[in-house]
């Protein structure tokens, strides 16, 4: 499957569209995928950090942020996915590794567009709303295939705000985050990673790691 065909099957999936979308949705599908890459300014601001596992979850070396939860601390650590922490002795813990923490966001005028639509057209504003959600996840994926974003497991959705700090992403991209923990603009991620590039090779399906089993992406 090409990246266009696949980016716009993953917009059908948000739809919750299952199988076998009738030509016109696919027609509209496709229109509207053009329409948000149009719009669309996507950048993204990164930085490596070595984290070291705690008590509490994973402490980020250089910085006072701790990712809470045991799910992002075996994200990081779990050798399965990593092709450098399977050469490690099995019976030694590695005190440390280098992360990739990430910032990407779509731009403003994507928001302009959403918000536009919908005052006139609520149903094909739900149509470019997937197709945004599923342009923003493909960019992600050129930075980091496998990563682990608040909100995904017990990493919970407030630190949000922290790491978006931690990465200056409001200097550095224009992306910041309300009290309720809404990244403005509004389709946006933040996610870590581990640096290490042959990381994730080994799990093709990015969603094996995810807990969240009411997520669209596993009932569709």
């Amino acid at each position: 499957m090409n990246k266009n065909n696949k980016t716009l099957s993953d917009a059908l999936r948000y739809m919750g569209v299952k199988t076998n979308p009738p030509p016109e949705l696919l027609t509209q599908v496709a229109a509207a995928l053009d329409e948000i890459k149009a719009a669309a300014r996507p950048c993204n601001v990164q930085r490596e950090f070595e984290a070291q596992p705690c008590s509490n979850g994973l402490h980020i070396l250089g910085t006072s942020l701790v990712l809470p939860g045991e799910d992002i601390k075996n994200f990081v650590f779990d050798k399965n996915k990593c092709k450098a922490l399977q050469n490690t002795d099995s019976n030694t813990p590695k005190s440390s590794t280098k992360i990739k923490i990430f910032a990407a966001t779509l731009g403003a005028g994507v928001d302009m567009l959403l918000t536009r639509t919908a005052a006139l057209d609520a149903a094909q504003a739900l149509v470019l709303d997937a197709c945004a959600t599923a342009l923003i996840e493909e960019y992600c994926d050129t930075i980091a295939p496998l990563r682990f974003s608040p909100g995904y497991g017990d990493l919970p959705i407030e630190t949000q705000p922290e790491i978006l700090n931690v990465l200056n992403a409001g200097r550095a991209i224009g992306l910041s985050c309300t009290q309720n923990f809404i990244m403005i603009p509004r389709k946006s991620v933040s996610a870590i990673a581990l640096a290490d590039t042959s990381c994730g090779e080994s799990l093709p399906n990015k969603c094996a790691s995810c807990t969240f089993e009411g997520c669209i992406s596993k009932l569709c």
